[in-house]
Order: C-alpha cells, then structure tokens, then sequence
C-alpha cells in the first residue's frame, strides 16, 4: 500500500519534479548513462547518440529506467552521500555531524536507495566547484572514522574519480 501511495503522488507531480531535476541535478544532456539488467548482470553504457530528455527523467522516475547524468563541466550544484549498508546509525550519524556544521534539517534530504542503504542529498543554490565538494565531502568521512567505509561521494573527487564525472541518481 505505501509503495503504491508512493507511485501516485510520483505521478500526481512527475512535471514538478521533473523541473526539479533538470533545476538541481542534470548538467548536460548531450550524453547520459543507462543502466541494463538487474543484479549481477547490470552493465552501463554512455549514451552519445540520444537526448536526456524530459520524457527519459520520467522513464527514469516511474521504475522503467535507470540513468545517471553527467555534471556541468567542474561544477555541481549537489553533493550525495551514498551509503552502502543498511546500518541506520550512519546516515543518523552523517546528519548529526552536518548539523554540527551549521546545516539545517531542511538542507538534508535523506532517501532509501534500493535494497543497499540510503542516499544523502545536499543540494546547494548555485554550482560549486567539484574538487571543493569532494575535499568536504572527504573531510566529513573521515571524521565520521569506521562507518565512512560504505560511503561513496558524488561527485567524487576528479582526479580520482572511475566515474569520469558521472552521477547516478536512484528512483524514489
């Protein structure tokens, strides 16, 4: 009943959170990532011959689809915690340490991704740039300590990063 809820209101606001994505979270959309298979079959492949489109988001956001966009050169308006392990003391804990830090319950935004944890959203009013996202991003993991292990940054720090600055964001 709550999954099915969950999909309604998906559908009752596609177009505003669509808006919301383009807003805050694609920076172009020359080329895109798509997700094939399930499980331990998937395989991504970066898409150059077709359009991120409105219509793609929407794909991406009713389960149909799984994708992930690439960031607006060096800059990002979003950092993501992601969080590999179902332990609810870590993103607890991530948020309390950022509060610590003078963000807001309201500049949190904390979701379930999959089966395998969470996802940490902080989005920010204008693009910052990469490297500067990812020193914090870094700095807030290792003062974490132990449980900053099965967390991953997005973005990730690009002179480090597997994944040529690409962002792979889960359906709700």
């Amino acid at each position: 009943m709550q999954q099915e809820q969950i999909e309604i209101q998906i559908q009752n606001r596609m177009h505003e959170l669509v808006d919301k994505i383009n807003q805050l979270i694609i920076g172009e959309r020359k080329r895109f990532i798509q997700q094939y298979g399930k499980h331990e079959s998937v395989a991504y492949r970066t898409v150059t011959d077709k359009s991120l489109t409105d219509w793609r988001v929407e794909q991406h956001l009713t389960g149909n689809m799984t994708l992930g966009c690439f960031y607006k050169g060096s800059h990002s308006k979003f950092l993501v915690y992601d969080i590999d392990k179902q332990d609810p003391s870590i993103p607890l804990g991530l948020i309390r340490l950022l509060k610590g830090y003078g963000f807001q319950s309201g500049d949190l935004h904390l979701e379930v991704s999959g089966t395998k944890g969470w996802h940490l959203w902080i989005f920010f009013n204008f693009p910052l740039p990469i490297d500067t996202l990812a020193a914090f991003g870094n700095f807030v993991r290792e003062v974490l300590g132990a449980s900053a292990k099965s967390i991953e940054l997005r973005p990730e720090d690009p002179m480090t990063s597997r994944r040529h600055q690409a962002s792979v964001w889960n359906s709700p």
